[in-house]
């Protein structure tokens, strides 16, 4: 009988001790799949910040390049400008030295008449008692005279001018 009940402790025994490796098993096989997720995870986040850092770069680097081109825009607009008025100048002290100054201030003037930008007399020109028929009928002649549209042309020349 002894033995009998130390076969059954024995056997007791080990079904314990299959049960604790079963379970031991089964917990290693979920640190596995834990350690896997992780691994998964962490390759996810370094492709990321790699895809990050790069996309920072080229921004950096479109950055740069698009600085250095308006710079350099903006350079020979300045020198272009600068040839200009300094030819400008030149041929006004030519033009002084030989008319003197008081004929080379008047063909000044014309040519600033000719080119529009010095009016001498009203685009439009309403007469009557000052009333609001008066006011609106200036208003109709400067649109149907294309008053509006030399403003909005000159707005939309000022806005198309690339910022240097």
């Amino acid at each position: 009988m002894v033995m009998l009940q130390y076969r059954l402790w024995l056997s007791d025994q080990g079904l314990r001790e299959v049960s604790r490796l079963q379970t031991a098993a089964d917990m290693q096989a979920a640190l596995a799949q834990a350690q896997v997720s992780v691994d998964i995870n962490i390759a996810k986040a370094n492709a990321r910040k790699a895809e990050a850092d790069g996309e920072a770069k080229y921004v950096e680097l479109t950055g740069a390049a698009e600085g250095s081109r308006r710079r350099a825009i903006g350079l020979g607009d300045a020198a272009a400008t600068e040839a200009l008025g300094l030819a400008r100048a030149a041929g006004y002290d030519a033009q002084i030295r030989s008319l003197g100054s008081g004929p080379t201030a008047i063909v000044a003037i014309a040519n600033a008449v000719s080119e529009g930008k010095l009016t001498l007399v009203p685009e439009v020109l309403v007469t009557g008692g000052g009333g609001a028929i008066e006011g609106l009928a200036a208003t109709l002649m400067r649109s149907l005279n294309g008053g509006d549209k030399a403003a909005e042309a000159k707005k939309a020349s000022i806005r198309s001018k690339p910022a240097a």
